[in-house]
């Protein structure tokens, strides 16, 4: 089993578009972790709605590539995600492979580890919630070296609903089945 971590974000409905994203991820791919979720602006700035974004961890036999276009993408599909030339365009629901064990690839449509983790707080954070003492693959550090020099500001935790989410996804109906 391989360890692999996921963004989650989202600007429309976000907290049921994240849910149902997590719910689904969940019957497909065990999910082990779920951070703290953050609302942060559109990076595109303008009339954007606000972002809620945090990352979850997964265990998986399913190759890195798999994950990310079977599952992740699907995932999307069916949440009814569209995209467009605009990389900051409003979604229903973003997820984005940022870690996969150790692989390291350069190469599109495989990219690891993701090359925004390094310049963007709302991936970082999360990431060093999960996994605070993880050495980052190539020798680029660890998490929370990574995560401490980023400029948080702008970002609002959302415990509350934190909380809910990892009450439901990894504590919910999924598990009173398995008890059974």
């Amino acid at each position: 089993m391989t360890r692999a971590f996921i963004a989650v974000g989202s600007n429309i409905d976000q907290e049921i578009n994240i849910e149902r994203a997590l719910e689904r991820l969940n019957e497909l791919v065990p999910v082990r972790a779920i951070s703290d979720f953050y609302s942060t602006r559109a990076l595109s700035g303008g009339d954007q709605a606000d972002f809620l974004n945090g990352m979850v961890e997964v265990e998986t036999d399913l190759p890195a590539l798999a994950l990310k276009e079977s599952v992740l993408r699907s995932i999307e599909d069916e949440l009814g995600r569209r995209r467009s030339e605009d990389k900051n365009a409003d979604r229903t629901i973003d997820l984005d492979l940022v870690l996969y064990g150790d692989v390291m690839s350069e190469t599109p449509p495989l990219v690891l580890p993701d090359p925004e983790l390094g310049r963007r707080a709302f991936l970082a954070v999360p990431l060093m919630q999960l996994a605070p003492t993880l050495e980052l693959p190539g020798g680029r550090g660890f998490t929370t070296d990574l995560a401490m020099s980023l400029d948080r500001s702008g970002m609002l935790p959302k415990l509350e609903y934190s909380h809910r989410l990892r009450t439901r996804i990894l504590h919910g109906p999924q598990q009173s089945r398995n008890a059974h």
